[in-house]
Parts: C-alpha cells; sequence; structure tokens
C-alpha cells in the first residue's frame, strides 16, 4: 500500500473566460516524512496547484475540470466544504508567503493560534493558550510568553512567519503545504525558517510540499523537485537527479541563471522570449519557442512526462539532452551549456 500522504493526478484547472486550462494535467506525489519542492517562475501555476489542493480556488472564477487530489487515500475533490474545512488546519495546513495578510490585525498572535487548537481539538480556552504558548516555544519565538499577547503588526516579519508555522503545527498535520514562507526575509532569518520546519518535520513526520522560485532553497531543503512551466510539470524526480543531470531545456535555463548553482566565472544564461499567455498558447510543448534544442515535433506534439526506474521523469522530446547540447533547432552552437547541463563558463 502507498505511503503517499498526497497525490495529484492529471489535475486541470481552468479560470472563466480562458481558452485553455491554466493548471493542465499536474501530478504530484508526497510521502509522509518527504520534502517536494514546486519550482518554476512567477505566474506557472505554483501557488494555483496548492490552492486547488486546499480547496481554497475561488468558486466564482476557477473551476477543476479534471483529476484527483488524494489525501491519504481520500479524494477531495469530492468533498462537501464543511468535511474540508474540518481538515484545512487541522490534518493539512498551509503557510502563506505574506504572514501579515494572513494573520488578523484585530487579535492577538496568540488568540489566533489558540483559536486554530480549539477549532479543531474542542478544548478549553486556556488548554489552547497553553499549547499555543508550547508552539511558541517549539519555533523559538524571542520572549514567547510576551508575544502571545501582541498584535501582528508588532511583530517583525521573522516572527510573523514564525507565527504562522506554529500555528499551522499546532496540530501536528500530515501534510504541510508552504507557498514560498522565506520570500520576503532576509538571508539569516530565510535559513532559520527552513532549519526551523526541518527540525519539526522531523519530529512530527509530516509531508511537506514547499513552493518556491528559489533554487538555492530546494537545494537546502528538498528530497524531492518537480518543475512547473506554463502550467505543466516539465521534470521531476529525486533532488540530485534534477541538479545533475537535468533532462528538460527549462530546468537547464533555471539552473544556468543561478550563480550559487552554476559555480563558476562568466556570464549567467538567460532565457530568451517570454511565456507564452493563454490567448496564445502553443498546442505542443508550452516550451518550444523559447527552447534551443526545440525541433518541429515540439510545436507540434505535447511530449508526455516519462518516468525512468529511478524515478526522474520529463516531459521533453529530445532527451537525453547530453546528446543535443551544443546545437539549437538550426544547429547553430547557442545553448550556453556544457555536456553537464550546467551554464557554460
Amino acid at each position: 500500500m502507498s505511503n503517499d500522504v498526497l497525490t495529484v493526478e492529471g489535475l486541470r484547472v481552468r479560470f472563466r473566460g480562458q481558452p485553455v486550462d491554466l493548471i493542465d494535467g499536474v501530478s504530484l506525489s508526497i510521502p509522509a516524512g518527504r520534502t517536494l519542492c514546486v519550482v518554476g517562475e512567477s505566474g506557472c501555476g505554483k501557488s494555483v496547484t496548492s490552492l486547488a489542493v486546499m480547496g481554497l480556488l475561488p468558486r466564482r472564477s476557477a473551476t477543476v475540470t479534471a483529476g484527483r487530489i488524494r489525501f491519504r487515500g481520500q479524494d477531495l475533490l469530492g468533498l462537501p466544504e464543511a468535511a474540508l474545512a474540518d481538515l484545512r488546519g487541522n490534518s493539512m495546513a498551509m503557510i502563506f508567503q505574506e504572514p501579515m495578510t494572513s494573520l488578523n490585525p484585530v487579535f492577538t498572535v496568540g488568540e489566533q493560534v489558540a483559536e486554530a487548537v480549539r477549532r479543531h481539538t474542542g478544548c478549553s480556552a486556556a488548554a489552547a493558550r497553553d499549547r499555543a504558548l508550547e508552539m511558541f516555544r517549539r519555533v523559538r519565538m524571542p520572549a514567547a510568553e510576551k508575544r502571545l499577547d501582541e498584535y501582528p503588526h508588532q511583530l517583525s516579519g521573522g516572527m510573523r512567519q514564525r507565527v504562522m508555522i506554529a500555528m499551522a503545527l499546532a496540530n501536528r498535520p500530515a501534510l504541510l503545504i508552504a507557498d514560498e514562507p522565506t520570500t520576503a526575509l532576509d538571508v539569516t532569518i530565510q535559513a532559520q525558517i527552513l532549519e526551523l520546519m526541518r527540525e519539526l518535520q522531523r519530529d512530527i513526520g509530516t509531508a511537506l510540499l514547499m513552493i518556491t522560485h528559489d533554487l538555492g532553497v530546494v537545494a537546502e531543503i528538498a528530497d524531492d523537485v518537480a518543475v512547473m512551466y506554463a502550467g505543466r510539470v516539465v521534470e521531476s524526480g529525486p533532488v540530485a537527479q534534477i541538479f545533475n543531470a537535468p533532462q528538460h531545456p527549462y530546468t537547464l535555463g533555471l539552473m544556468g541563471s543561478m550563480p550559487a548553482i552554476a559555480g563558476r566565472a562568466g556570464r549567467l544564461l538567460t532565457i530568451p522570449g517570454a511565456v507564452p499567455v493563454p490567448e496564445a498558447m502553443p498546442p505542443g510543448c508550452r516550451f518550444a519557442s523559447r527552447c534551443p534544442f526545440a525541433i518541429p515535433a515540439c510545436d507540434a506534439q505535447v511530449p508526455p512526462l516519462v518516468r525512468g526506474p529511478d524515478g526522474h521523469a520529463h516531459a521533453c522530446l529530445r532527451a537525453p539532452l547530453e546528446d543535443h547540447v551544443g546545437q539549437d533547432r538550426t544547429g547553430d552552437d547557442r545553448t550556453g551549456h556544457d555536456r553537464t547541463g550546467r551554464g557554460a563558463a
């Protein structure tokens, strides 16, 4: 029996007025105790996928048109709203990118964490406050007892994010979704938050879905990686496979554009062109117009996500890319990559 806490199969989401599914056949899975990082540039569908999992898509403008979302074997798409509300904040929790917009400004942070505990456990107000204080101490909140009675505006960005982590983990969820939780934080606080999440995950055994565009964060925390582009997963697999032997041109571009990942002197790579707009979405590979390896078939054929025996999957007709590095669709050497798939010096 699978030990996957979350399984997403062929998820498609369409927004009102759009001619195509902006989330197009996304499939993901996360076993207990492991971390899956979903990476890609802004607008690729990372956050929309997470909101679909949590059942938080705006009902008036977004519709799940196909696919399955299973949480511990339970079909989330078939659950009524009341049942989903019982899961959210209890067995499933989410940390949003900007805590200041997620915390209620008119209640103390201690009240808000205690409310999450009382909502799902039915314990007394005193017991819920004790649990909130325990979680504040676990997330290493400075002067934890004092902070319970402070309001969000009185806390720093790092403290507010610790509040969100404390609230998310207060009921020991089986699944935690973190949507770019360190984006607005300085490097020192970011490192502390990542270490804190790893530590609490080890203690609780939570499956973690981390959404980010920062490959440094991915290298630090991920067990597995899924790379998204224009609403599709174009590559996925163990983090070592993705970093050491990327097999999709978009992943190559991401790697080559990061100085810390490329790890060598010389120019950084850029990805030419722009992400296609919904009104002009290409019928084949959505990356084809920007891809240095593309051939005519890429413009017409949707590449399937092919998974190898090592768990590394890619959606590229030209893979393995090592056979083609150095040539684009015209035969010119414009890729700027060496045979390892990293940026050329």
